[in-house]
């Protein structure tokens, strides 16, 4: 499952009772696109998962070798390292290849992925350990493998995704669904421009669907809660 898009969205809220089916033509000229984008990524911000969802093909992410120690003298003049642990800054669903300065490393001999057991139980690996102390050049670790999350869009967070997108759209709906019914297109246009400059700054006003919005960002808060990734700095 992908992400939501515009059409998902409309029978969303058409099914919240915030759309007519068909769509009334002041409804018609509400951008549900934008709404899906600025989610999905919101989302990925408030989970700290970059990305959440998984593009579903390889892709090669580098990293410097773990540890404290920096170049000095002698040998490791330009190495650095000394540690056996590096921790991702993000979900690691398949692991394909993992190199160090372009020589093939063994799962399960050379290093581990943890958590244990961690695809089993539908999560990503954010931590490698080593079998010993990695020296190296800078960002000369090179791990392949599909990264995020998820591999597909679960159901609740597809639904968390739309109540977001649904949270960005609703003060329109707010003014449009109050304004006479035979309003003119360049009524509506003129009261979404009025919105805009009246919500310029991050403050919300949902109007007649305040209850409803609290009640979805509490939904959402509480899903973000469960998936939200531990941020180590």
């Amino acid at each position: 499952m992908a992400y939501p898009v515009a059409s998902d969205l409309q029978a969303f809220l058409q099914g919240a009772g915030m759309l007519s089916n068909p769509l009334t033509a002041a409804q018609s000229l509400v951008d549900l696109t934008q709404p899906c984008q600025t989610a999905s990524a919101l989302w990925e911000t408030r989970t700290a998962w970059f990305p959440f969802l998984s593009t579903g093909v390889d892709e090669t992410r580098v990293c410097d070798a773990p540890g404290p120690e920096l170049p000095d003298s002698g040998y490791l003049l330009v190495l650095e390292g000394g540690g056996r642990e590096i921790l991702l800054q993000a979900g690691l669903l398949s692991l394909t290849t993992l190199s160090i300065a372009t020589v093939p490393y063994i799962l399960g001999t050379q290093f581990w992925l943890y958590p244990q057991n961690a695809s089993n139980r539908g999560k990503p690996w954010t931590k490698i350990r080593f079998i010993q102390p990695i020296y190296d050049r800078p960002q000369d670790i090179q791990i392949v493998g599909k990264w995020g999350r998820q591999l597909t869009l679960s159901a609740d967070v597809f639904r968390s995704v739309l109540k977001l997108a649904a949270l960005e759209v609703l003060p329109q709906l707010a003014i449009i669904n109050t304004m006479p019914p035979n309003s003119t297109a360049p009524v509506v246009e003129v009261e979404q421009e009025r919105l805009k400059r009246r919500y310029v700054s991050n403050t919300k006003a949902y109007g007649i669907y305040d209850g409803q919005a609290i009640r979805w960002e509490g939904d959402v808060r509480e899903r973000v809660r469960f998936y939200k990734r531990p941020v180590v700095v």
